[in-house]
């Protein structure tokens, strides 16, 4: 008896031998890219973990306990990144964790800047102020703690400490990794907290009836850099109008 069922027909192609060695010799061959990539830093400066073959622990380090936390603060990744998490039910947890840190190592700037941050993101301005205050106390080549600071005043509407930090903090980044040019192209947060900077820089200076030249030179600085920001292209045309002037048009980037 014959069985029937589904029988496809086989494809047939035109010199072919039935020899697939050729391709598998090629599909398993080693490719090397062109450019070899450097490893991650966490993994290029760590030491080989202990193990039954690498036995020896090498020089002991006479550390207190005190040290040894600090340490891993310092280097915890969980630590650095805790102010921004989306849910805000886990900031006041956030909170207690970075006091604690900071009763470790007072002087962990890093630390102090998310501490603080997270208080001006909970509407905690004075906590923040002086949590920020301390942070660039403690480093005064600091941009970002500087910068974080700087909006803080003018959440407190104290608009001339708002200025003059925000002033510094831009020195600060432009110092670092020229911030002014980098950012033209660039898309990172740090750019994006430049803009900010200047665009708060120019809302402070228009609180005090500075819009000419000063909050329109903040604005201006932000719009060469992003061209499209509805805040920047916003308070330049405010600043024009209070000025009676034509609403400029939006300047071209240049880099």
């Amino acid at each position: 008896m014959i069985t029937s069922g589904c029988q496809p027909t086989q494809p047939f192609f035109y010199n072919e031998d039935g020899d697939l060695s050729h391709y598998l010799d090629m599909a398993t061959q080693v490719e090397f890219p062109d450019l070899e990539s450097c490893p991650l830093p966490d993994a290029q400066n760590s030491q080989e973990p202990l193990s039954v073959i690498h036995a020896d622990p090498g020089q002991p380090w006479d550390l207190t306990l005190e040290e040894v936390i600090s340490i891993s603060l310092n280097n915890s990744k969980v630590i650095r990144t805790i102010a921004q998490v989306r849910d805000p039910s886990l900031w006041v947890t956030s909170l207690e964790t970075f006091k604690k840190g900071a009763q470790v190592d007072p002087t962990d700037v890093r630390l102090l800047d998310e501490w603080g941050w997270l208080h001006y993101q909970l509407d905690e301005y004075r906590d923040a102020q002086e949590v920020l205050e301390n942070a660039v106390t403690i480093d005064k080549e600091a941009w970002s703690p500087r910068s974080h600071l700087a909006a803080t005043y003018f959440q407190r509407t104290q608009y001339e400490d708002s200025i003059a930090s925000f002033k510094q903090a831009l020195e600060l980044m432009n110092a670092t990794f020229d911030a002014d040019h980098y950012c033209v192209t660039a898309k990172t947060l740090s750019c994006d907290r430049l803009v900010q900077a200047y665009i708060t820089l120019g809302y402070a200076y228009r609180q005090l009836k500075q819009c000419a030249p000063s909050g329109l030179g903040a604005f201006r600085k932000a719009l060469i850099i992003r061209p499209d920001n509805p805040g920047a292209q916003g308070g330049y045309n405010q600043c024009a109008e209070d000025l009676g002037t034509p609403v400029p048009r939006t300047p071209t980037p240049r880099p």
